[in-house]
């Protein structure tokens, strides 16, 4: 999802419709509170569901920022007073982060059973684990290790899901053959064209206009089958033309819907 030119950096629609929102941050500003405030909103309006005349059904948003190891916990708001509402969000710190006995844990709890339903936390941990394991000296065997203990999840979604969160954020830091190999993983799941395409779309953010466009194209992908696509060429500000390419490209599976902008890690 992309509000006013930005990307949110990873989205997850879980299996009981909820959303994880996850925000990678290597600074802090005072306004950073206010920007994780307008991604939900915009996660919420996206994705209500109507359920009568004027009425509409919310998913629950649970917001985790990932600060690295730069940061001071103390100097970290996760909640602000706006008024008319109040807002907070999770706020994990790497520097906090001294041991991986909650990942690897949790990939022996996984290699015991392959059926095994992820929670949110769940996957935090792989995220927050694989972000953590960096600067070990033999960090490719370890990444290695994570994936293919991950693959070996039943649910296939999930694991499309993890091995490219695990793929983004370790492409920085992991050898040639070990990037490969994660690559040949995630074409079997057929989930690389879309690591590969949120890496493409990153790269052209230059032009107003066009990131005009992109932001209305996301949002309208938002409310397809939520409501119609009159309503949406209308509300949007696309043509019927844009709507139906769209809706096209966005014939894809919903099981999972993640945004995957690892790459943004310490950038955002």
């Amino acid at each position: 999802m992309i509000v006013d030119g930005k990307r949110v950096d990873c989205l997850m629609e879980l299996e009981d419709n909820s959303f994880l929102h996850i925000e990678f941050q290597s600074s802090n500003d005072d306004q950073d509170i206010q920007r994780f405030w307008h991604y939900d909103f915009m996660i919420l309006e996206g994705n209500k569901k109507k359920v009568g005349n004027n009425k509409y059904i919310y998913p629950k948003v649970r917001t985790i920022v990932i600060y690295t190891a730069n940061i001071d916990p103390k100097s970290v708001t996760v909640h602000k007073d706006f008024g008319t509402h109040k807002y907070n969000f999770e706020a994990r710190f790497l520097s906090e982060y001294t041991d991986n006995e909650a990942l690897y844990g949790l990939l022996d709890k996984i290699k015991r059973e392959p059926n095994l339903k992820l929670s949110a936390e769940d996957m935090v941990i792989v995220v927050y684990g694989t972000l953590a394991i960096q600067y070990i000296e033999n960090v490719s065997e370890e990444v290695s290790n994570i994936a293919q203990i991950v693959n070996t999840l039943n649910d296939e979604s999930t694991r499309a899901t993890l091995l490219s969160a695990v793929y983004i954020i370790a492409q920085k830091f992991i050898d040639e053959e070990t990037l490969k190999k994660l690559e040949r993983m995630l074409k079997m799941l057929n989930a690389f064209e879309e690591v590969e395409r949120e890496i493409e779309e990153k790269s052209f953010q230059e032009g107003l206009e066009k990131g005009r466009l992109e932001e209305k194209l996301e949002n309208a992908k938002n409310l397809i089958d939520v409501i119609s696509d009159e309503m949406i060429i209308k509300t949007i500000g696309i043509t019927a033309e844009q709507l139906k390419k769209l809706k096209k490209k966005n014939k894809r599976k919903k099981a999972t819907s993640i945004r995957v902008a690892f790459f943004l890690l310490f950038f955002s």
